[in-house]
């Protein structure tokens, strides 16, 4: 590919690419279709979902920025008519994007921007949002056969979302979602919508979970693990913080509004 830019489903098709894209440009998946890459891309440069479905299936490692860091952009370009409403990056095996790829939401048309674990796990490096959504990341929307997930963000600058976090949606089976977090920065995590029930892990840097709306809603639930030298903040949250907190040596804890 070189250093241009390669657009995949613009006729809004199905698609599936197993080989290998390579090179510095970037790649970016249009229309209202799906695209299925099953193969070990090394490309470097932004990956952007825009519409439809993205799924990532490679079983013998990432299928983005395989072997190397990096950066997508999760969009929803066409609004929330019709189907256009479930435009999502979906999980169709365990990790695959490269080493602490960041994900960025964003949502040109207002729509919904989708990121689905669906029964796999996935690490990821910085966790932001460009706009205001809607954004939801869940483990499963409407498939009853995904079992639990847990996301991993490496967070190494002060990063926030605001939006879903949820084990799924209606008809969602059991599979619930859990979050842990890494790295020396602030992740902010805000709305009203935050119900996964999981479990939460907080290894290093702050967790703060703030600017909540709606008691008994937008609370982090099930249990959470605050390691040493980790923080978890609570702040701006009417109701009652609703955890099982398990402390480890060096860790804190601080809240202002329960």
């Amino acid at each position: 590919m070189g250093s241009g830019r390669l657009t995949v489903g613009a006729d809004s098709g199905t698609g599936s690419f197993g080989g290998v894209i390579s090179g510095t440009g970037a790649v970016t998946k249009t229309g209202r279709g799906s695209q299925t890459f099953t193969g070990q891309n090394t490309f470097s440069g932004v990956f952007t979902h825009q519409g439809g479905g993205t799924f990532l299936a490679n079983t013998n490692g990432p299928a983005l920025f395989n072997g190397q860091g990096g950066k997508v952009v999760v969009d929803n370009i066409y609004g929330n008519s019709g189907n256009d409403w479930f435009s999502r990056l979906q999980m169709n095996a365990a990790n695959q994007l490269g080493s602490n790829v960041d994900v960025e939401f964003k949502s040109t048309s207002g729509g919904n921007s989708y990121f689905i674990l669906n029964g796999f796990d996935q690490s990821i490096g910085n966790l932001s949002m460009n706009g205001t959504g809607p954004f939801i990341i869940e483990n499963t929307e409407g498939l009853t056969t995904p079992g639990p997930s847990r996301l991993t963000v490496n967070q190494t600058v002060d990063g926030s979302f605001r939006g879903w976090i949820r084990n799924g949606n209606w008809n969602g089976g059991t599979g619930t979602l859990a979050l842990t977090k890494n790295g020396s920065a602030n992740l902010t995590l805000s709305g009203g919508a935050i119900d996964y029930t999981g479990g939460t892990i907080v290894n290093a840097g702050t967790l703060t979970i703030g600017g909540m709306v709606n008691v008994g809603q937008g609370t982090i639930r099930g249990v959470v693990t605050v390691n040493s030298g980790a923080t978890l903040n609570y702040t701006n949250a009417p109701g009652t913080l609703m955890l099982e907190l398990t402390c480890l040596d060096g860790r804190r804890v601080s809240r202002s509004v329960f």
